[in-house]
């Protein structure tokens, strides 16, 4: 691909879009233009253009900052498996900017948060010296897109770029991800690099004095060198700084530690013991060691779906199911039965209490009949009607909320121990009149009292939600009002149309998110019409008649409802993915051809094959592709490789294409 008409502002612009800083590298290197890039790397196009007109053939550089945006750099391509191995989870599922750089050595950029703010830079080397990955969070840049490659004299390319929530955005990196880094990096003895702050405040002195000393004894640094660049650190950033006795301490303290070792932690608690405050206008924190906290085995009601003794949000459209799904299993529950999918009881066979707050219909016409055909055990569903005062028989009722009346139901769970499970159809009704659904604020301050107390008294909260009208978004932000309502719950799950030919007309249990567990798939349903005697007549009622698992998720369903281009992208891969499992390589033009021929694009082919990291190479002027496999692994053939390509010299990759396609009140419950 010619490369020689790329200028440094079309290299800056990408970056530009996402308001990643920028600053210019050598022509064709890695290396840095400026000496003081770290405060002169920047957004502002006025520079960029300066830097334009110096030198239009700048290589550049997108630079992490503290509070900004980090880079993922990864050289080793093992490193992928290892990490779906170890956290099931994989990185092509993160909808962010990949620049791939050379081989498979690719960047993945995210927006900082606290936890991602807090790993600096990390190097993680191997056993031969080479870098297996690093993390380049605070003043440290990696080349950008379109940048030449010194030793390829290729182009950085770009693999990926977010298109969900705002396609302007870079997301934050995904806990587990970060989790998984921290973890890797300390098991493998990493460098881990903070940048320093330009005022060090009291509080954090000896913590980045003892960090900077670390890092620099484990670099060989000896101990005269540490205290010199500790003093001058001391002297010229610490507000105010500290003793000279303190600093020599320090350098003392971590020069005694063989150079080259990995740098210990600092001592958070000498001067943090002298300086936090605990206790203010008779207000205090409340702390706990984890050395006096018992670990245990998270439990689930359902398994891998349903957490015990946590919240969970069920959402959906209307008449999808959302309600007869809750119904379900509180009969499961109340009976002693285990789950359509082969779970089994977590009570033991047991049958257990299920408490009902419902808001939407007749406990009479629609939820007695319903739980009926769901073969629930009556004596154990217990529907919340109203809150009323204690002295009053007739008096005026009222609706239960969790903003005021959460100690009534904290009480009725002490009064009644065998209740397991509580439903919320649908939650929102019940949060409270001074609660906005649509302030994630507001709803934090009325779920997360909710949620401890299903952890203290070992229930589990299931709350169904409705999705909004906007169906350009991805299920979690899909969730009716505020973010909160969703990020809260430990477990979402949701209640979708099935877009399988074989079950037309049916609806999917599918996953939004489950913090707690592995990730499963869901489970196809029905709704058939029954009949049940009511008062002695025939009553038609739904009920919910379980299908297959699917390892659809809820995303995955949104896409291909909601998304012409996604829809095309999800087949595309599906059938690139069924394909290729055999794992010989195929002409390349065979299978745009047979792509073509069952109505998907080639330009979704394209972008499924580079999400799916495919391989290509040229044999004998001929182009053929394969799944990922490594380059070391060699290249056997299918048997149908299909007519020679029309043009042998062209890589289908670099082809355009068209696009073808409280107090004196009590519950009263029934």
């Amino acid at each position: 691909m010619p490369t020689s008409n790329v200028t440094f502002s079309t290299r800056a612009a990408l970056l530009q879009k996402y308001s990643i800083p920028v600053m210019p590298l050598q022509p064709r290197q890695k290396r840095a233009f400026l000496d003081d890039w770290q405060h002169l790397a920047t957004t502002d196009p006025v520079q960029i253009a300066k830097w334009n007109a110096e030198n239009p053939n700048y290589n550049c550089a997108a630079v992490g900052r503290a509070g900004g945006f980090w880079i993922l750099d990864i050289d080793d391509p093992t490193l992928f498996d290892r990490m779906e191995k170890e956290t099931s989870h994989r990185l092509d599922e993160i909808d962010t900017l990949v620049v791939k750089s050379s081989g498979d050595k690719l960047h993945y950029y995210f927006t900082h948060n606290s936890r991602s703010d807090q790993m600096g830079n990390i190097y993680v080397k191997g056993a031969d010296g080479a870098e297996i990955f690093s993390v380049r969070g605070h003043n440290a840049y990696v080349v950008s897109a379109l940048s030449i490659h010194p030793d390829t004299g290729l182009e950085y390319e770009v693999i990926l770029e977010p298109s969900f929530p705002c396609e302007n955005e870079i997301p934050t990196a995904p806990a587990w991800l970060i989790t998984w880094l921290l973890t890797y990096a300390k098991q493998s003895g990493a460098t881990k690099t903070n940048a320093i702050p330009e005022n060090i405040v009291g509080g954090s002195r000896n913590t980045t004095l003892a960090s900077l000393a670390g890092t620099l004894r484990h670099r060989g640094a000896k101990k005269a060198a540490i205290l010199a660049s500790l003093q001058a650190v001391n002297q010229e950033q610490c507000k105010p700084p500290l003793d000279d006795d303190e600093v020599a301490k320090i350098a003392a303290s971590y020069a005694k530690y063989p150079a080259g070792t990995p740098a210990p932690e600092p001592d958070y608690n000498h001067e943090a013991q002298k300086s936090s405050v605990c206790s203010r206008d008779g207000l205090k924190l409340n702390l706990v060691s984890l050395s006096d906290v018992q670990a245990e085995l998270q439990e689930w009601l359902w398994d891998n779906r349903i957490p015990k003794n946590a919240l969970c949000n069920l959402g959906g459209d209307a008449d999808k199911g959302k309600s007869l799904t809750l119904y379900d299993i509180f009969a499961r529950i109340s009976n002693g039965t285990g789950f359509p999918d082969g779970a089994p009881n977590p009570f033991g066979g047991q049958p257990k209490k299920c408490l009902l707050m419902f808001s939407e219909g007749s406990l009479k016409t629609t939820v007695k009949p319903r739980m009926m055909v769901m073969g629930a055990n009556m004596e154990n569903i217990i529907a919340v009607k109203s809150v009323s005062h204690k002295d009053e028989k007739d008096g005026k009722k009222r609706q239960f909320y969790l903003q005021t009346d959460l100690d009534l139901l904290t009480r009725a769970l002490h009064e009644n121990p065998e209740i397991a499970v509580i439903g919320f159809d649908p939650l929102t009704n019940y949060l409270g009149d001074d609660c906005n659904m649509n302030l994630s604020q507001d709803v934090r301050r009325v779920l997360t009292p909710l949620g401890e107390l299903a952890e203290e008294y070992g229930v589990t909260v299931i709350a169904i939600t409705h999705f909004s009208k906007n169906i350009a978004m991805n299920a979690i932000h899909r969730i009716g009002g505020a973010a909160a309502l969703v990020e809260v719950p430990r477990a979402a799950w949701c209640c979708m149309d099935d877009d399988d030919p074989e079950n037309k007309g049916g609806f999917v249990f599918a996953r939004i998110k489950n913090n707690l567990g592995k990730r499963v798939g869901g489970l196809c349903y029905r709704i058939e019409e029954t009949f049940i005697a009511v008062q002695g007549k025939p009553s038609s009622q739904p009920k919910l008649v379980w299908g297959k698992p699917t390892e659809k998720t809820a995303d995955d369903l949104m896409v291909v409802q909601n998304n012409p281009e996604m829809k095309g992208m999800a087949k595309a891969r599906g059938w690139l993915e069924t394909m290729f499992k055999d794992g010989k390589a195929r002409q390349s033009s065979a299978v745009y051809s047979a792509a073509l021929a069952v109505g998907i694009t080639a330009d979704c082919i394209k972008k499924s094959r580079q999400a799916l990291r495919m391989e290509s190479k040229n044999i004998e002027h001929t182009w053929f592709v394969r799944k990922h496999q490594g380059e070391s692994q060699p290249w056997t053939m299918a048997a149908d490789l299909g007519a020679p390509d029309s043009d042998p010299s062209t890589n289908p990759d670099d082809r355009d294409y068209d696009d073808a396609g409280g107090s004196d009140t009590w519950l009263e419950v029934q």
